[in-house]
């Protein structure tokens, strides 16, 4: 009997628990409604009495996709909620009966939309908002992610520093390198980042179409991303120095780095530090190899709809934008297969000096 009443005690914790998790996860759709509207693209109001309203907005960067919520001005009105792209491959129709939050799109490109709100029943009017970027409720993928490698730098970290005075010369290795790599990628990640949405954000700015208070390079609050406004409508070929400036700022950095990295003074450098010449050797790769994705579109591979967008709204004929992207791949080849042996090399040397650490 008691280990039944322990049983039932257990699981009534365990629903109550549960409950109360759902429960604080749980929100009010109105309140988050509103924190959309924070920094929103566009907000769309509907007043009472009116049969419809519509507005415009243009987006200077491509988004994964809309985050919108529609409020409704009672609880029995019924919205018609109406999203078209201007020349862009998108749209969405639905009828909305109470506060919603919901996402649509994919890979959405620059553009102007057109936003069209419409009162089906009742005479109540309603709201609308569209934003880029959710507000975050719980951790975003990116974010767990981020988070847990953080986690285990720090950890390899705490571990390399206490095993700096073991006895065992194998456990100082392994301990040490384990945190050399982890911080290395840590790096790698964090400065292709910064050079990937800060080529975004400087299209932007020359084009005066950045907000910084939206920007989140590193995706602190929810993904990576510059903070494009809304505003005028941009033409075709400014879009796509936009769209173009996040990959093509890591490859012109990652040029110029090899360029250090081959002369008289890198090599001296490399030879001298060989863990930094892994560093070094690394972060250029990282650089330059995400450029295979535009092979891969090139040679119809691979779809993508960003480099896509490039292509087909680079000034001048189609073949010119083709021929450039070639050059540049062409470019990187050559730079990862000089690059890339010198990468393994290192890399193995590091892998022997584990295998056989000195006695000391």
């Amino acid at each position: 009997m008691k280990a039944h009443a322990k049983s039932v005690l257990i699981i009534s914790i365990v629903i109550l628990c549960g409950a109360f998790a759902f429960w604080a996860i749980d929100t009010d759709e109105v309140v988050e409604i509103d924190n959309l509207a924070r920094h929103a693209l566009c907000v769309l109001e509907l007043q009472g009495g009116r049969p419809d309203a519509t507005t415009s907005f243009t987006t200077s960067r491509p988004l994964d996709r809309f985050y919108v919520g529609v409020k409704p001005g009672a609880r029995s009105g019924r919205l018609r909620l109406s999203i078209s792209g201007s020349g862009a491959p998108f749209s969405y129709n639905g009828i909305v009966t109470k506060p919603t939050r919901f996402s649509c799109g994919r890979d959405i490109p620059p553009g102007t939309y057109m936003v069209a709100l419409r009162q089906e029943d009742g005479d109540n009017g309603g709201l609308v908002v569209i934003a880029d970027e959710e507000p975050p409720i719980h951790f975003t993928g990116w974010q767990i992610l981020s988070r847990t490698f953080l986690g285990l730098l720090v950890l390899s970290g705490v571990w390399a520093f206490t095993a700096r005075k073991s006895q065992n010369p194998r456990r100082r290795r392994v301990s040490a390198y384990t945190f050399q790599m982890f911080l290395l990628s840590f790096l790698a990640v964090f400065l292709y980042l910064l050079l990937h949405e800060g080529g975004h954000a400087l299209g932007e700015i020359c084009f005066g179409c950045y907000d910084f208070a939206r920007s989140d390079f590193w995706g602190i609050h929810g993904h990576p991303h510059s903070g494009g406004t809304s505003g005028p409508t941009l033409k075709s070929w400014q879009q796509a120095i936009i769209t173009g400036g996040g990959p093509m700022l890591p490859i012109f950095t990652g040029w110029v780095l090899f360029l250090i990295w081959r002369s008289r003074i890198g090599r001296s450098f490399r030879n001298n530090y060989p863990i930094l010449n892994l560093y070094f050797s690394a972060i250029v790769a990282v650089f330059i190899f995400p450029s295979v994705v535009l092979g891969g579109c090139l040679l119809s591979i691979m779809s993508d709809s960003k480099t896509e967008y490039i292509i087909s709204n680079v000034p001048g004929p189609l073949w010119f934008a083709q021929a450039l992207l070639w050059i540049i791949l062409l470019v990187n080849a050559v730079i990862l297969w000089r690059v890339m042996p010198e990468l393994w090399r290192v890399w193995k040397a590091q892998m022997l000096d584990l295998r056989n650490p000195p006695n000391r």
